[in-house]
């Protein structure tokens, strides 16, 4: 039997071929919104990867990087290689594993990703960045305490949440950007011919491509961090070890019908003909109540609040009435002092007076 590799990649193929052939495969297939479970989505997955995985090979044979070097004693048609664990990361997740083998996949996915970035630190392409804390291990090691790592529904760590909500904004508003950068620089880097780039043109290129995938990497780092937590509950599940439950109570919130009265009078006589089991509270009782769980403002919020939107609102008046006050007054000078402009807005006014009578525009519905 033929295999996908015997068909798809050729041998004989330079490492730049080869690489370009990789990119352009994984940029068709991200860009693919057919059936991802499809056989043939699948085999161009694999091939792409197959692809990816005999360009690294390449570069290890050819020993193109050092530890010892920085990304200014690269050569520019270096640089594009740097990409090829992110690629890799990128492909594997695009994989679809019917085997519940879900937790191995993004340990794989994870482990080029941290490739990724850990080089471009350590050339110096991102000096100051922050690598993921992210811990790297199979199925079989999910912890016995996996359970306490699903999020308590109760607990959320809200500042927590807001700062990655922010990081995530400022990625996405940074990758639309670099977007538009790419395209264009894309133009004079690789569309043309060899002989008529310019070498910054393509230096370039390539550094802002690779600073879009680290951006990438980082929001995908971030949403496998949140699905791991619930994998590595279901593992035990399928072990048999905890309730399928995802660690969170299944007792249900009560419902229970509840009577609000006008005053204390209407209570008494509305509570004659219920039984005594069903709650009967005033209008003030079930405020106060509220207050108390702090789902409604207290008294004193709301004075506060009203007395701020009365300070603002004067505020506002006394604004507007110094501004007329000004107006009238600059106004005032002008015809003091026969101002050339103010006499001539004055004969406009004067003369449009004269050719027209007052209100005979305004003919509306009138016959």
């Amino acid at each position: 039997m033929t295999s996908i590799r015997d068909n798809e990649t050729n041998p004989n193929e330079t490492l730049p071929v080869l690489f370009s052939k990789g990119l352009t495969l994984h940029d068709e297939i991200c860009s693919d919104e057919g059936d991802q479970r499809s056989i043939g989505f699948q085999n161009k997955v694999q091939k792409g990867i197959m692809m990816l995985e005999d360009a690294t090979r390449m570069v290890s044979i050819l020993d193109l990087f050092s530890r010892n070097e920085n990304v200014r004693d690269l050569p520019t048609e270096s640089l594009k290689f740097f990409l090829l664990p992110v690629l890799l990361g990128s492909l594997n997740g695009k994989l679809i594993d019917e085997t519940e083998r879900r937790l191995e996949q993004i340990t794989v996915i994870e482990t080029y990703y941290i490739d990724f970035l850990t080089r471009v630190r350590d050339y110096g392409l991102e000096a100051n960045l922050n690598i993921p804390n992210v811990q790297l291990y199979e199925e079989e090691d999910v912890p016995n305490s996996a359970t306490s790592m699903i999020p308590k529904q109760n607990q959320p760590d809200l500042a927590k949440m807001n700062n990655e909500r922010e990081e995530k904004i400022k990625r996405y508003r940074e990758k639309k950007e670099l977007e538009t950068q790419l395209k264009q620089l894309k133009i004079l880097a690789v569309d043309v011919e060899k002989e008529h780039r310019d070498e910054e043109d393509v230096r370039k290129y390539y550094l802002k491509l690779i600073h879009s995938f680290v951006l990438f990497t980082l929001d995908e780092i971030l949403s496998y961090e949140m699905e791991k937590p619930i994998l590595h509950h279901m593992a035990k599940v399928r072990k048999g070890e905890v309730p399928n439950d995802l660690g969170v109570s299944k007792a249900k919130r009560s419902f229970k019908p509840i009577i609000i009265t006008k005053d204390a009078m209407q209570k008494e006589v509305f509570g004659m003909g219920y039984k005594s089991s069903v709650p009967i509270i005033t209008i003030e009782e079930f405020y106060e109540q509220r207050v108390r769980d702090g789902l409604f403002p207290s008294a004193e919020e709301t004075k506060q609040k009203q007395s701020s939107l009365l300070n603002r609102a004067t505020t506002d008046a006394e604004e507007a009435n110094i501004k007329e006050n000004e107006e009238a007054r600059i106004k005032e000078m002008k015809e003091e002092n026969d101002d050339e402009e103010e006499l001539e807005s004055k004969r406009r006014m004067d003369e449009y007076k004269d050719d027209h009578k007052r209100g005979e525009g305004n003919r509306h519905n009138r016959a």
